[in-house]
């Protein structure tokens, strides 16, 4: 009985997740049809700029000192 009932609410979950895939191909239909046409809105040039011109300033990495360990840690260690 209960393989019934899990089958029952899969096939419930699985037709409304195919209810909606078929709404949003019904509202995109028209980019749908131009896309296998080749003429999707990514294909088709964009407005054309120039490149666009990034200043930045170097800075010099960090000189890490080096840290000689007093006799008293060494004993300690």
């Amino acid at each position: 009985m209960l393989n019934a009932l899990v089958t029952l609410a899969s096939l419930f979950v699985l037709g409304l997740a195919g209810l909606a895939m078929w709404q949003t191909l019904v509202a995109n239909r028209a980019k749908v049809v131009a896309a296998l046409q080749g003429r999707s809105q990514l294909a088709e040039a964009t407005l054309a700029t120039r490149p666009v011109r990034v200043r930045y300033a170097t800075r010099a990495a960090p000189v890490r000192a080096t840290v000689k360990p007093a006799a008293e840690w060494r004993v300690a260690a």
